[in-house]
């Protein structure tokens, strides 16, 4: 099975970059065909501990509730920056 695909762009950075990500996709398309297993990644973490800290939040009534998610993303975005 052959398949073509044609990329007309303005400079040669682009069509590097394309090929690197066509390659990086089949590489991940032939290694599910090899092994039926996903490790999770592309946010996964941040998905989660957003996930808990609403949990978390929700044992709080009134104020607290909102505070509790909006001061545990204010640390996590002061960790990021440094």
């Amino acid at each position: 099975m052959k398949a073509f695909i044609f990329v007309c762009v303005g400079n040669k950075m682009i069509i590097e970059e394309t090929k690197r990500s066509l390659h990086d996709a089949l590489c991940v398309a032939r290694n599910l065909i090899r092994n039926n297993s996903i490790v999770y990644g592309g946010g996964s973490a941040e998905i989660s501990c957003s996930i808990a800290v609403d949990a978390a939040a929700d044992r709080y009534p009134g104020v607290e509730q909102v505070w509790i998610p909006l001061n545990s993303f204010g640390f996590t975005f002061y960790y990021l920056s440094e």
